[in-house]
């Protein structure tokens, strides 16, 4: 892979995907999900200390609404809080090491990873 960053992954992932959507395998639509996870994980984490950093060499008035700084970290934080990072670490972490099937673990119609029960 070279010098690609994690979201330039991602993104070669989806493109090679989408150029035969039709007859996307399950394997195929998991090991992307693998990378678009792995990806999202370097996003938030990032995200995060930028913004916790901000606030740190700002003080505590740059987190006042009419400084407008505030968005960026309450954005970064409702990701990763919608689509909850902890279960994207285990995603991946449960198939990276096995280099298993990530079709059991990742969302595919198959075998969907969470139970919305």
């Amino acid at each position: 892979m070279g010098g690609r960053g994690p979201a330039e992954r991602a993104a070669g992932e989806i493109e090679d995907i989408n150029e035969h959507a039709d007859t996307v395998t399950p394997q195929e639509r998991g090991r992307a999900a693998v990378i678009i996870a792995a990806a999202k994980q370097v996003a938030i984490d990032i995200g995060l200390e930028v913004g916790t950093r901000i606030f740190d060499v700002t003080g505590a008035r740059a987190t006042a609404s009419s400084v407008g700084l505030d968005i960026f970290w309450r954005n970064i934080r409702t990701h990763s809080l919608h689509d909850p990072i902890a279960h994207k670490r285990a995603e991946v972490g449960r198939v990276r090491p096995a280099r298993g099937d990530p079709r059991a673990h990742l969302g595919t119609p198959e075998e969907p990873c969470h139970d919305d029960s």
